[in-house]
């Protein structure tokens, strides 16, 4: 038989109960927060919803890309040459 959960957002009224699934399903639509708290048969006390393990995804973050690769150059530019450039000025000396 499936757990029957409840959630209760501080300040609102308790929902449920709601079965495994649905209460995965309203947590994948934001209708469930991780600051608010669930309770079903078995749990001491009500618990933030957050803490219940495999009720929000998880997102694994993309790796770090270089900062090369956000904005690629057409040339690499050597700094060096560059330096050796005689300055301008918008203004006369």
């Amino acid at each position: 038989m499936s757990s029957q959960w409840y959630y209760q957002k501080k300040g609102e009224a308790k929902q449920g109960p709601f079965s495994d699934k649905e209460l995965k399903a309203k947590a994948a639509a934001g209708e469930i927060t991780p600051d608010g708290f669930v309770w079903k048969e078995g749990l001491k006390s009500w618990v933030p919803a957050g803490k219940i393990k495999g009720l929000f995804e998880t997102r694994v973050a993309a790796p770090n890309q270089p900062t090369n690769q956000l904005y690629p150059l057409q040339k690499p530019i050597s700094m060096i040459s560059r330096l050796r450039q005689p300055a301008t000025t918008p203004w006369p000396i």
